[in-house]
């Protein structure tokens, strides 16, 4: 009778240390532990995108986007960095879930309500696939890094 309760126990614990560091690994200056991202994080402060905390754009939403995110950018990350390898995991090789950019610009995301609205020609663009980086390369981060060097955007549809 008590094994049951242990792992309710067990799983809670577990959640809860999943959301702690999680929060904790995905504030924006917790992302500049790795060198590797240091200009990104500098030009993001400057971009019109700075109020908006990185995984906000680099992470699907959901609870299996966090979950995703944490393998990739967290344990995957930390292995990388460890060994040495951190090559494969450059930020330019980063997606950016066009949903994201979508999202927040028709206005569903209520905490950025000063958020600029999509201009009703953009559709047009997102039915030909066009991603939106093509034409605002520099919202997120400045033109000349990495990630402006390879095609980032993944569409997800």
């Amino acid at each position: 009778m008590k094994k049951p309760y242990f792992i309710i126990l067990a799983v809670i614990f577990a959640y809860a240390l999943f959301r702690g560091s999680y929060w904790v690994a995905t504030l924006p200056g917790s992302c500049v532990v790795c060198h590797e991202i240091k200009p990104y994080f500098t030009s993001w402060k400057k971009s019109p995108h700075s109020s908006i905390p990185c995984m906000k754009c680099h992470e699907k939403r959901g609870p299996f986007g966090k979950i995703e995110s944490t393998l990739k950018h967290g344990i995957r990350g930390m292995y990388l960095q460890m060994t040495g390898e951190f090559g494969s995991l450059k930020p330019g090789n980063e997606s950016l879930p066009i949903n994201n950019c979508i999202t927040c610009h028709i206005g569903k995301i209520k905490s950025y309500k000063d958020t600029p609205l999509m201009p009703k020609d953009h559709l047009e663009l997102l039915r030909k696939d066009s991603p939106c980086i093509n034409c605002h390369r520099d919202t997120g981060h400045e033109t000349g890094l990495a990630a402006n060097d390879v095609d980032v955007f993944e569409n997800n549809k």
